[in-house]
């Protein structure tokens, strides 16, 4: 009797519960004729995004900006002169997260330029920065005539730093592209024709390599001439001891040994011993006592080099 009152109720829960699958077949469709007919997201105008990368960019947040681009590329409104304003903000932002870098690998160098080139193919126009910025991407590749050429671009364009690019157009030259030294000569000295008194540390930097290169040419008598021309703007100037060493240098070169040795002692006497100036005229004076042609003191010269080792052990000298 008990087992079939058990049986009777199990039948009414089930009789009463047939609907349930038709029920949540009906919920499955209702929600999926909801998501068809929901109404699209809009995107933002392209433009919009641009002025967002610029945002991103500008803020330091290059990988954020990347991953950002490489999505607006992806884009169907993004298809040629449209997507060039793109690649221009994805080649600064690669250009900076490579900078960041102790070493920059081949591949994020070819990532800058060929955003850039991209950029320059749909129509943008490179500022003096971003010219700079793919001369520096070519060298790192090792590519340094091309790199040498956008560097002379961003000089004409007015890079923001004209003495320094040059210094380093002169490097690049002389030691990846074997230039000769009347070739270097011609370009350290526009360098000196360019520089003004609020860059003396450029000047000296100039006058010293232009002393190096005329040695070079068999012609170091002419580097009178470039001391005597610039003396006056050293004359009351914090690195006039380091411009005179260099006039010390030069009757040293040119067999003045007296006058060297000197001009080497009397600006020794109005130096610091921790002084830089130090370390290079006693470098210098022990050359000088030993090649002066007179009575070799080979004692006085080990004095003054010790004298550097001691006050400059770590020091060029």
């Amino acid at each position: 009797m008990g087992a079939v009152a058990q049986s009777s109720t199990l039948k009414e829960r089930v009789a009463g519960k047939w609907q349930l699958p038709l029920f949540l077949l009906g919920f499955a469709m209702l929600g999926g004729s909801l998501y068809l007919s929901r109404p699209s997201p809009k995107r933002i105008p392209l433009s919009q995004a641009v002025e967002h990368l610029d945002v991103l960019v500008s803020g330091g947040l290059n990988d954020a900006a990347l991953q950002l681009g490489e999505v607006l590329l992806l884009r169907k409104d993004c298809e040629g002169a449209q997507c060039a304003p793109v690649h221009l903000r994805c080649a600064r932002a690669a250009f900076a997260q490579a900078a960041r870098k102790r070493s920059v690998s081949a591949a994020s160098a070819r990532t800058v330029t060929e955003h850039y080139r991209a950029a320059v193919e749909g129509g943008e126009t490179l500022t003096a920065a971003d010219l700079e910025n793919m001369g520096r991407s070519l060298e790192w590749q090792e590519q340094f005539s091309g790199a040498i050429d956008y560097y002379d671009r961003a000089l004409q364009a007015g890079v923001s730093e004209p003495l320094e690019l040059q210094r380093h157009i002169i490097a690049l030259r002389r030691d990846r592209l074997g230039a000769s030294p009347r070739e270097l000569h011609d370009l350290v000295g526009q360098v000196l024709r360019d520089v003004g008194d609020d860059r003396l540390d450029m000047r000296l930097w100039a006058i010293e390599e232009q002393l190096g290169l005329l040695e070079e040419q068999g012609r170091l008598d002419d580097g009178g001439m470039l001391l005597a021309e610039n003396a006056e703007h050293f004359r009351e100037s914090d690195l006039r001891h380091r411009f005179e060493f260099l006039g010390a240098w030069w009757f040293y070169k040119t067999g003045r040994y007296d006058e060297a040795e000197a001009r080497l002692r009397t600006i020794r006497n109005q130096v610091e011993r921790t002084d830089d100036v130090n370390a290079m005229t006693g470098w210098l004076l022990g050359r000088v006592v030993m090649s002066d042609g007179g009575p070799q003191r080979p004692l006085e010269a080990v004095s003054f080099f010790s004298d550097v080792l001691r006050n400059h052990s770590r020091g060029r000298y």
